[in-house]
């Protein structure tokens, strides 16, 4: 795993050194928190309620700020990187290279997403002083840890599209759009109704998203803890098996363009 390191380190220095990239994709998203949290406040002022799908005020406005800090970590920017690899010709150097071009890719992604995960790491802390339970708070941990990894084989799987798209893009605002809606970062799933409820509440931006956050809450049970840890494990080998397919595949036609 060493030879994987350079790479891990080479995306946290350039996180750390572009500063004002980094500070402005915070502010936007610390606007975008801002902007949702005064919207969900005017709703319940303007309805006096005490809760809105389970939620009180005070639990929606934390749903809010960790399901969209999660948005940072759980980001789509590098679904792109092979298209670039691809269309620069790059790809062929890599490919004569002693290590796994997925591999190698994991510890880039992990790197850019290292300091948020420090920020995951409070949150964790402070998850657990809002349910003292070492058990629950281990199964929140694995939950997030597999949540990373397979979101990152989503990410690489719908990354495979550049083996035939000339624009990647254009994948990017899809992605995050789907990821809005059906993740539950715009309001908690559950307000959709029961029938539409069921059927989303599997997808995998869900699990990253609405399901990881009430589970940072204590909302969820251990047995629905370890439903959607096997859940989001089996998303993972599905993407997993996936990317495989398509690479392989991607890679053929790579070749056979004279690469």
């Amino acid at each position: 795993m060493s030879k994987y390191l350079p790479t891990f380190f080479n995306q946290l220095n350039i996180q750390l050194s572009y500063k004002f990239n980094f500070i402005s994709n915070i502010f936007v998203n610390i606007l975008s928190i801002l902007i949702s949290i005064f919207t969900w406040n005017g709703i319940f002022e303007s309805t006096s309620v005490e809760s809105i799908g389970g939620f009180t005020k005070t639990q929606m406005i934390y749903y809010i700020i960790i399901s969209n800090i999660g948005m940072i970590l759980f980001s789509s920017e590098s679904v792109v990187n092979t298209g670039h690899l691809v269309r620069t010709g790059k790809l062929t150097s890599m490919l004569i290279r002693p290590y796994s071009i997925l591999v190698n890719s994991f510890f880039a992604f992990l790197g850019k997403k290292f300091i948020f995960i420090i920020g995951y790491v409070f949150m964790f802390i402070l998850a657990f002083f809002v349910n003292a339970n070492i058990g629950y708070f281990f199964l929140v941990f694995l939950l997030f840890i597999i949540n990373f990894c397979m979101f990152f084989m989503l990410v690489s799987l719908v990354g495979n599209l550049g083996f035939y798209l000339i624009n990647m893009w254009t994948l990017r605002p899809l992605i995050n759009s789907v990821y809005l809606l059906l993740g539950g970062l715009l309001f908690p799933l559950n307000l959709l109704g029961n029938n539409i409820y069921k059927i989303v509440d599997k997808n995998p931006f869900a699990i990253v998203g609405f399901n990881f956050t009430r589970a940072m809450q204590g909302k969820l049970t251990i047995e629905e803890l370890i439903f959607y840890i096997i859940l989001s494990f089996s998303w993972f080998i599905l993407f997993f098996v996936l990317y495989k397919i398509t690479y392989y595949f991607g890679l053929k036609r790579y070749e056979g363009m004279g690469a």
